[in-house]
């Protein structure tokens, strides 16, 4: 075997390689510094990335969003956001998640925050499933900010994975919704 491919060790890294794969790799890194040293620098790179990412355990208490607010706007050009909207607020203890939905294709901008201490949550990771299937992940910047690109219409759930629960916002949205 040649030296394995850049993906073939981002597959490696992120366990997602047949057992035949694995095992070719496993031999070959053995034998080769540097192809040991490219693995070695994915996995660096992608254990921190998965911890934050991985599913809530089933321990995990869920707590979920009610909707606040839920109306239609229209955003200035060169604003943060996107130009018609539908811009959603759920709550849930002290927590507000802030959403609009719009564009072509459709997009999901939130953003997190704690109403009591009045700081936005960074570092949180965020999934957003339909059919009890993750369809995207992000995480939140320093402004408590993520993005979802090309959301599909239908019933979804997001959900963000913070210190001491799993919130969860469920949602709906419908074909024409801002088309």
């Amino acid at each position: 075997m040649g030296h394995p491919t850049i993906e073939s060790l981002i597959g490696f890294a992120e366990g997602r390689l047949s057992p035949e794969s694995k095992l070719d790799v496993e031999q070959h890194i053995a034998n080769c510094a540097v192809c040991s040293t490219g693995a070695s620098e994915w996995f660096s790179i992608l254990d921190p990335l998965k911890a934050n990412l991985e599913i809530a355990p089933a321990h995990f208490e869920e707590l979920f969003a009610t909707g606040f607010c839920d109306h239609t706007a229209s955003v200035r050009v060169g604003q943060r956001g996107v130009a018609d909207c539908r811009q959603v607020v759920f709550r849930a203890a002290d927590v507000d998640v802030h959403l609009r939905i719009g564009g072509t294709p459709r997009v999901i901008l939130g953003q997190m925050f704690r109403r009591k201490a009045s700081h936005f949550l960074a570092a949180v990771p965020v999934g957003l499933s339909q059919n009890d299937q993750l369809i995207q992940a992000s995480i939140t910047d320093m402004l408590g900010e993520f993005r979802f690109s090309v959301v599909p219409a239908g019933t979804l759930r997001i959900h963000a994975d913070l210190p001491s629960y799993r919130l969860i916002v469920d949602l709906t949205i419908d074909e024409d919704d801002l088309n």
